[in-house]
């Protein structure tokens, strides 16, 4: 029995924040007499909401979404056999001690059912099935409130926190649809764009092919009527069959030979750098001192050096050391470097320097105090046929082969080649070659013990 109100007024002190009587006795009694004059209320509560679980699996079966067993399993596997057990529980007394306890695992177990499902169901169903469970919840409310009348400042009270709760359920189902579809563009837009630039890199491998192809045919049909040329020039530059009445003849017999020479350098560039970038270009490797290939470098760049006015130096430490590599290509790399050193460095120096570790491996460096390269171009020079100076107001011969074919060379050896360069400062062109290419001699054991 309640205390009476008029001998001890202060048992029945609320507090406000909690809604709890602050007297534990006088709030452990109206609990119980609440729930006793409640209980069939509360029973048809379980019942009913038990029941509209259960009813609501006929939406599953409409939507069919591809979790749809998995949903039938969570409403009448899970949930709705919770809920029916809270309702048998009421028909006995431990019910009246539980009651909260009761009350409010009936509320969570059948929110997180709602939760989970919603979760697991593709998109967009699973926003439309948020949006037909709030309105078939507001409906009801209105249809319970016409059956079971409420005072009406209760009844708005109650309709705002219940519209108020299915709105944020529906804004934050409609931003997690429009994020899932906004991400599907975009992984669609992501996919197609993936598709044309693989079509595009597949159609640039194709025309580099048939490029390379292209310039294999022309190498080997232009140089047969080159060499014709060459030979026949050259015969009449020496006057073997007897001599020409004018020497001007001589001279022009001379200039078509060199021109030819020179065109005949440039061909063969080409054909080597199709096949090196084709890899078909066959290295032939055998044992060769280093110094041999240092003087034969020079020999080929000497007067070119000399009709410029550059002065070519060669520093190599280790003269009797062997190197295992392709003799011709070799040169080849080196002719190019130190000719292209040449051309951009007028009336300098050009410095052509081999040390050899078993560490670092085999490193030739080829320096000038020439014009240098900006860095934004050092990856152009790169390039097969690319020129930093305009087509039409460049100054200097080449067509673009020095460096691209160097370093095909040097990579088909194993090895790297890098470019350090600054404008007005000169240029070192450094290749590496692996250690593996380096021939035991009597040098070799002292650069061993040395690393």
């Amino acid at each position: 029995m309640l205390p009476d109100p008029e001998i001890e007024p202060q048992s029945f002190e609320l507090d406000r924040v909690w809604l709890r009587f602050r007297d534990p006795a006088v709030e452990a009694v109206f609990l119980s007499e609440t729930v006793r004059s409640s209980i069939n209320a509360i029973r048809g509560y379980f019942l009913a909401g038990t029941a509209l679980y259960a009813l609501f699996a006929l939406l599953d079966l409409v939507v069919r979404d591809k979790a749809m067993h998995l949903m039938l399993i969570i409403r009448l596997g899970i949930v709705v056999p919770i809920l029916f057990v809270l309702f048998c529980t009421t028909f006995f007394s431990i019910f009246y001690k539980v009651v909260q306890a009761a009350l409010a695992t009936a509320m969570l177990v059948s929110g997180l059912g709602i939760v989970a499902m919603t979760a697991i169901m593709a998109p967009p169903f699973n926003s439309q099935y948020s949006i037909i469970i709030s309105a078939f919840l507001v409906t009801s409310y209105q249809v319970a409130v016409l059956m079971n009348p409420i005072p009406a400042t209760t009844f708005v009270a109650n309709n705002f926190f219940l519209l108020l709760s299915a709105a944020v359920g529906l804004f934050s189902g409609y931003t997690t649809e429009l994020y899932i579809r906004k991400a599907y563009v975009g992984q669609r837009v992501v996919e197609a764009k993936n598709r044309l630039v693989s079509e595009a890199l597949r159609e640039a491998v194709r025309a580099n092919k048939s490029k390379s192809e292209f310039l294999a045919t022309m190498s080997h049909e232009l140089r047969t009527p080159l060499n014709a040329i060459i030979g026949f020039s050259e015969i009449i530059m020496r006057e073997l069959f007897g001599a020409l009445a004018n020497d001007r003849y001589v001279d022009y017999a001379k200039d078509i030979h060199h021109s030819g020479a020179h065109l005949l350098a440039i061909i063969n560039d080409i054909l080597d750098l199709a096949k090196a970038e084709s890899g078909k270009l066959q290295l032939s490797e055998d044992e060769f001192p280093i110094s041999d290939l240092l003087t034969q470098c020079q020999r080929i760049c000497g007067h070119i050096a000399k009709s410029n006015r550059v002065k070519l130096d060669f520093f190599c430490a280790e003269q009797d050391l062997c190197v295992y590599a392709d003799k011709r290509l070799l040169v080849q790399i080196l002719v190019n470097l130190i000719s292209n050193a040449i051309k951009f460095a007028p009336e300098g120096a050009v410095r052509v320097q081999v040390s050899a570790h078993y560490r670092d491996g085999i490193v030739i460096s080829v320096s000038d105090d020439g014009i240098g390269i900006a860095p934004e171009n050092i990856e152009r020079v790169m390039k097969a046929f690319e020129q930093v100076e305009a087509s039409y107001t460049r100054v200097r011969s080449g067509c673009g082969l020095g460096l691209p074919y160097a370093k095909s060379l040097t990579e088909l050896h194993g090895g790297t080649l890098k470019i350090e360069s600054q404008l007005e400062c000169g240029t070192t062109v450094i290749v590496n070659l692996p250690a593996g290419r380096i021939v035991g001699n009597a040098s070799a054991s002292a650069l061993k013990s040395a690393g």
